[in-house]
């Protein structure tokens, strides 16, 4: 999940094809999908409402081609969201596969900790505003 390259290339088309031409045929029907990271639960497969602008880097974006990854002066507002889980819900879902969505225990953002150390980045990161929504703060 998030900008990076493995979000930003995922061919939904190629997974649609594996469960046309390999797994249908052996009676999978249903794909597990993670809505966020397993590890950490900081980042996501599609926009949210609340959680985007506390990290703007949390969600995909449609990159041009050539680009992998985001560096620290990425004008990341120049870019289109990307909903990769939604892509995937309605391509299997034309097939006949059906999606379970699946949320990381971790997730989301790790607020167990508070604000300020959502994402675990602490500042580190540019595209981290931890008060984004904490007005007065």
């Amino acid at each position: 999940g998030g900008v990076n390259y493995s979000t930003a290339r995922y061919d939904v088309d190629e997974l649609v094809d594996q469960f046309t031409n390999h797994l249908i045929k052996y009676g999978v029907s249903w794909l597990i999908f993670n809505l966020g990271t397993p590890y950490s639960g900081d980042r996501y497969t599609a926009n949210h409402s609340v959680l985007t602008p506390l990290n703007r880097a949390s969600t995909p974006k449609i990159l041009p081609s050539g680009m992998g990854c985001c560096g620290n002066d990425l004008p990341l507002e120049e870019y289109p969201d990307r909903d990769l889980f939604g892509e995937v819900v309605n391509k299997l879902g034309g097939i006949g596969v059906n999606v379970i969505a699946f949320l990381s225990a971790e997730s989301p953002a790790m607020l167990q900790q508070g604000e300020e150390k959502a994402y675990d980045y602490d500042g580190a990161s540019p595209f981290v505003d931890s008060c984004a929504l904490c007005p007065g703060l």
